[in-house]
C-alpha cells in the first residue's frame, strides 16, 4: 500500500498561532460591555430583591440570640481580665514572700545559734561563768 498525497493536503495552512487583530479585540470587548450594560439593571433588581428578603429584623429570634451571645462574650472577657489581675497580684505576693523567706534563712544561717535551746544553753553557760567570776573575784 502506498500513500499518495493529495494536492489539497499539500496546500494546508501551517500550524502556528497568528497574531490577534487589535480591532477585532476592541470590537469584541465593546460588544461584551454592551451586553453587560443591558443585563446590569436586571442584576441590580435581583440583588435588591434578595437583600429585601434577607434583611433581618430585631424580632428575629436568631438576632436576639446573637446579641445575647455577644453580651455574654464581653462579660466573659471582662471576668477573664479581672481574674488575670488577681493572678498577677497573687504571683507578686508569692514572689515577695519567697524573697523574705530566703532573706530570713540567710540571716539565720549567719547566726551562731540555730534554735531556742541553743540560745538557752548559751545563756546558762554565760550565767554560770558570771557566777563563777563573782565567786572567784
Amino acid at each position: 500500500m502506498s500513500v499518495t498525497s493529495s494536492p489539497a493536503a499539500a496546500k494546508a495552512t501551517p500550524n502556528y498561532v497568528q497574531k490577534p487583530n487589535q480591532d477585532d479585540k476592541t470590537k469584541t470587548l465593546e460588544e461584551i460591555e454592551a451586553k453587560m450594560e443591558k443585563i446590569r439593571p436586571r442584576l441590580n433588581a435581583v440583588r435588591d430583591a434578595i437583600s429585601s428578603v434577607t434583611q433581618k429584623s430585631d424580632a428575629d429570634p436568631r438576632t436576639a440570640l446573637r446579641k445575647r451571645l455577644g453580651e455574654l462574650r464581653e462579660k466573659q472577657a471582662e471576668n477573664k481580665r479581672g481574674k488575670q489581675v488577681k493572678i498577677d497580684q497573687l504571683n507578686a505576693l508569692s514572689n515577695s514572700l519567697k524573697k523574705k523567706i530566703a532573706d530570713l534563712k540567710s540571716t539565720q544561717d549567719k547566726l551562731p545559734f540555730k534554735t531556742l535551746d541553743a540560745v538557752e544553753a548559751q545563756i546558762q553557760v554565760g550565767e554560770a561563768a558570771r557566777v563563777w567570776i563573782h565567786q572567784v573575784g
